[in-house]
């Protein structure tokens, strides 16, 4: 991002940090697990190509799309490498994952994905699920064969929060992964999520 004039108002740093947002998470694509992701705060965008929208039965665009938008408060490398991606060999969990789980919802039956409990009693119910320790490899083996990732750090000092970025640029592609400032209905992805959530907690005594 350019340098911003002195006393610019709050309202125009923010719509510029949002363009150039868009503009370098739509450029900028990368293989998970590629070394140069920023040790930094800031934005993360998930790209899948048609084939893939096809498969997890969210619509083919024929071209490749954002599919999902979030952001790391501390460190993008941290958040998705490792607790997304589980690149090298880092431990994952979906119950922790956002994207994971609803990754998990659309591919439990191709990918035979079995839902375990976050919590321990029938009460927790709305601490949602997670997945079976030895199918967490498996969804992260398939994330990381056919998603690739753009990321975008916070420049120091705009003196603006990142969830309010993040939130125009959900609200300016739509992410059909997204559930939270989606501008659309997530009526099957919620279900499909409520779906899996069920069978995780039948298993509780």
């Amino acid at each position: 991002m350019s340098a911003l004039p002195p006393a610019a108002r709050p309202e125009d740093v923010l719509a510029r940090a949002v363009g150039d947002a868009v503009q370098v998470l739509d450029g900028q694509l990368r293989r998970a697990g590629a070394a140069d992701v920023p040790n930094a705060p800031g934005l993360y965008a998930i790209w899948a190509d048609g084939a893939v929208t096809e498969q997890l039965g969210i619509g083919s665009q024929g071209r490749a799309a954002p599919i999902y938008i979030g952001k790391a408060e501390r460190s993008l490398r941290d958040r998705d490498l490792r607790a997304h991606f589980g690149v090298d060999g880092a431990k994952v969990r979906s119950g922790s994952s956002t994207l994971r789980r609803s990754l998990s919802a659309l591919l439990a039956d191709e990918l035979e994905l079995r839902p375990v409990p976050r919590g321990k009693t029938a009460s927790d119910a709305s601490k949602g699920f997670s997945l079976h320790p030895e199918d967490e490899g498996r969804l992260s083996t398939w994330m990381q064969d056919r998603l690739e990732l753009a990321t975008w750090a916070l420049p120091v000092g705009l003196g603006i929060r990142l969830g309010d970025v993040e939130s125009r640029v959900i609200r300016h592609w739509d992410p059909p992964l997204n559930i939270v400032h989606a501008p659309t209905s997530r009526t099957a992805l919620r279900a499909a999520r409520a779906a899996l959530r069920f069978r995780a907690h039948d298993t509780i005594p």
